[in-house]
C-alpha cells in the first residue's frame, strides 16, 4: 500500500543513481605526473570494472613488467605477481576484454600499442 512517507520506485531509482554518481566521483583522484616505463618494460594497469576505464579513474593496481626477449608479455608472470587466477587484456580500440590466441602470452605487436 502506498503511503505519503514511503518513496516511489522512481524516487528509489533517483536516490540509487545519485549514490552511484557520488561514489564514482569519490573514486576519481587527480592523476600524478605520468612517468615512462624503462626500456624493455611495459606498464600494466588493473581495473576491477570496465566503468572505471570509461570514467578515467586511476587503476586499482599498476606495475612496470619486464618484456620477454622477443618483446612479448608473459601474462602468467603478471597473474603470479598480483596473485590472480585470471586476467584478460582489453582491446584498446573497442574497449572490450579479449582472450589472446595464446592464453598466457601477448605478442610483441599487441604490446607495442601506445595510446
Amino acid at each position: 500500500m502506498a503511503s505519503l512517507f514511503t518513496k516511489s520506485p522512481y524516487e528509489h531509482a533517483l536516490a540509487t543513481e545519485r549514490g552511484l554518481e557520488k561514489s564514482r566521483r569519490l573514486g576519481k583522484e587527480p592523476m600524478a605526473a605520468v612517468s615512462v616505463p624503462a626500456p624493455g618494460y611495459v606498464r600494466v594497469h588493473f581495473h576491477s570494472h570496465l566503468f572505471k576505464i570509461y570514467d578515467h579513474c586511476p587503476p586499482d593496481i599498476s606495475a612496470d613488467v619486464p618484456l620477454l626477449r622477443c618483446g612479448g608479455l608473459d601474462l602468467d608472470m603478471v597473474r603470479r605477481m598480483w596473485g590472480m587466477e585470471t586476467c584478460l587484456p582489453i582491446d584498446p580500440l573497442r574497449w572490450k576484454p579479449f582472450e589472446p590466441t595464446r592464453p598466457n602470452y601477448l605478442s610483441p605487436s599487441s604490446t607495442a600499442c601506445a595510446f
